[in-house]
């Protein structure tokens, strides 16, 4: 997804790197539209009960940061039936 978000120039967002502007409405406005697109990208490439946990998320940024403290976290059991899977 970083790649697609790269190539579209968007990946600021998901990096926190580009911040809505307090002195010009209308750059204000654009930077909540690019913002509401790439939530809309990730939040379409989500399972549905992961994409519950972030629905009302304000900032691509802050979807970020809460997956990968999600994602992060290691499943030592659901690792184990896997690896038993795959054997």
């Amino acid at each position: 997804m970083e790649i697609s978000l790269a190539t579209k120039r968007r990946l600021v967002f998901v990096q926190g790197t580009i911040t809505k502007s307090a002195d010009d409405p209308q750059k204000a406005y654009q930077w909540e539209a690019r913002n509401n697109l790439v939530i809309a990208w990730i939040m379409n490439n989500l399972s549905n009960a992961i994409a519950r946990s972030v629905l009302f998320v304000k900032f691509a940024s802050k979807i970020r940061s809460q997956l990968d403290k999600r994602l992060a976290i290691a499943n030592g059991s659901r690792k184990y039936h896997l690896h038993r899977q795959t054997y």
